[in-house]
C-alpha cells in the first residue's frame, strides 16, 4: 500500500449481517478462498431509514481447508451473521510464515451455510465507497464480478 502500514480489520468487519456474496471462487494450489461482496463499510440511520456505504470487494481467506457448503439459493447469497465455533494451531503451522492460529469459521446466509479454517486473509476495496439506501450494489453498479485481489488492501484476523 503506497509504504503504509495496511490496517488490521477483523472477518467480521468484512462480512457482516446483510452482506451479499456475488461469487465465490477457489485457489487450491494456495489453499485460498475468494470471495466478491459487497463490503458494508459502514451504516448509519438518516431520517428514520439505513444509510449504507459500500464498496465492491474481494475477501481472499489463506490456509483454507475443509469447507462444507448448504446451500439452497436462486441466485442469491446474504450473510446473517458470523461464527467462529473453535481456534487451534494449524496442522500446517511448521510450514507457515507467521505464527498464527487457525479458525472454523461459520458464514450463515439466509440461504444456508459456509464452514471452513482458515487463518485470516485480505480484503481488496476495489473502488471507493459510494453511499445508498441498499445494502448491496447491482451488478452494473458495482462494475461486474471480480475476484481479482485489485484496489486498497487490509489484513483481515479472524
Amino acid at each position: 500500500m503506497n509504504g503504509q502500514e495496511r490496517r488490521q480489520l477483523r472477518l467480521e468487519d468484512v462480512v457482516k449481517h446483510d452482506t451479499l456474496i456475488h461469487s465465490i471462487g477457489f485457489n487450491p494450489t494456495d489453499y485460498q478462498l475468494s470471495l466478491d461482496l459487497d463490503w458494508i463499510i459502514r451504516a448509519e440511520i438518516k431520517s428514520g431509514r439505513y444509510e449504507y456505504h459500500l464498496s465492491p470487494s474481494t475477501l481472499i481467506l489463506e490456509n483454507v481447508w475443509d469447507v462444507r457448503f448448504d446451500l439452497e439459493s436462486n441466485l442469491s447469497l446474504t450473510v446473517d451473521e458470523v461464527r467462529i465455533l473453535s481456534q487451534s494451531r494449524p496442522k500446517n503451522a511448521d510450514c507457515l510464515r507467521y505464527e498464527s492460529q487457525e479458525y472454523m469459521v461459520l458464514i450463515e446466509c439466509l440461504e444456508g451455510s459456509i464452514q471452513f479454517r482458515t487463518i485470516g486473509g485480505r480484503v481488496f476495496k476495489r473502488t471507493p465507497e459510494c453511499m445508498g439506501m441498499d445494502s448491496s450494489l447491482s451488478v452494473s453498479e458495482r462494475g461486474g464480478f471480480s475476484l481479482q485481489p485489485v484496489g486498497e488492501e487490509f489484513e483481515v484476523g479472524i
